[in-house]
């Protein structure tokens, strides 16, 4: 019996009730958008990453992937309820995802407008949760109708796993057409460094929504009840962490500013190429670009450089703008 008891409330318990936390197909329809997320993190970007900065691309990723999609399954359920049939579900998904293929497809301007943009944005947001949606409603409903069967749970969760997988391919195949990128494979460490991280940002992005929705509640029922208690309630709660995200943020560019003004005994003479910020002609003075603009306006290549490199004489001189952290507006 002490075996059993254990058994029961300890590490393997533990682990069946870890192992359904993270099913795919049980925690939300965001399961194979969080997959695409997590692969793209993996993608080429304009600066090398390291495996830090990967992880918290990952980690913002994967939460960008279940807040719209939670919008899409909002507006869902709206249509048809969580304890509506099967059908009725799947026929919800396909309207939000119609009309977000409808957004999507609104055709470009010659002058691209912010709202054209906007409405393509939200509508691929909508087709790809709503795509997710029906991967999930699919492989619950398998698994409710199969409750004995083993390997119905990683059949589904393999498919939304491939589902994204796939997705991502189809969206990457023309680029890498295109570009031919051949980038090296990550060291095992840097992969494991990359998911702890992605793990840590995830955990603490969903911990700020539950404290989020707790504060609302909490504020909720100090108020009363009432639809206009309800509604102060909820704008205090948003101004409050509005707030404090206001306040967040400014700490962390006043930090990264600090940083910045760290003086480098390599960068530490102004440009003389009156084309270049900082030099004595330049609106900035040479102090006020920081370290990155410093380096940036100094390792501009001259004229004898590029004739050197091309063998041939250089048409022009480069021309190089920057505007500094600690700058006066333009």
């Amino acid at each position: 019996m002490l075996r059993a008891t254990v058994r029961e409330g300890g590490w393997e318990a533990q682990a069946r009730r870890l192992a359904r936390a993270l099913s795919p197909v049980a925690v939300s329809p965001a399961a194979p958008r969080e997959t695409v997320a997590a692969l793209d993190a993996w993608g080429p970007s304009l600066m090398p990453r390291s495996a830090r900065v990967r992880g918290v691309t990952m980690g913002l990723g994967i939460l960008g992937a279940r807040a719209t999609s939670g919008v899409a399954e909002r507006l869902t359920r709206l249509l048809a309820p969580a304890d509506a049939p099967l059908p009725a579900r799947l026929v919800a998904w396909a309207v939000v995802g119609g009309a977000g293929a409808a957004l999507a497809a609104v055709p470009e301007r010659h002058c691209r407008k912010l709202w054209v943009a906007s409405l393509q944005s939200t509508g691929l947001l909508l087709r790809d949760g709503a795509a997710g949606g029906v991967v999930h409603e699919a492989g619950r409903w398998l698994q409710r109708r199969y409750p004995d069967q083993r390997g119905v749970r990683p059949l589904t969760g393999g498919a939304v796993h491939t589902a994204g997988l796939l997705y991502r391919v189809s969206r990457r195949l023309p680029a890498r057409g295109r570009t031919g990128d051949q980038r090296p494979r990550p060291e095992p460490a840097d992969v494991a460094e990359t998911l702890a991280t992605s793990y840590v940002v995830t955990t603490a992005g969903m911990g700020l929504a539950r404290g989020f929705d707790w504060s609302r509640g909490a504020l909720e029922s100090y108020l009363g009840p009432g639809p206009s208690k309800r509604a102060l309630a909820r704008l205090v709660n948003a101004g409050l962490w509005a707030g404090a995200a206001a306040a967040a943020y400014s700490a962390g560019v006043a930090y990264v500013g600090r940083a910045n003004q760290r003086l480098e005994p390599g960068y530490s003479t102004p440009p003389t190429s009156p084309l270049v910020s900082g030099s004595p002609k330049s609106l900035l003075p040479f102090a006020d670009l920081g370290q990155q603009g410093r380096r940036y306006v100094t390792d501009v290549a001259t004229p004898e450089l590029i004739e050197l490199g091309m063998n041939e004489p250089a048409r022009a001189r480069p021309i190089r703008a920057c505007a500094g952290f600690n700058g006066e507006p333009l």
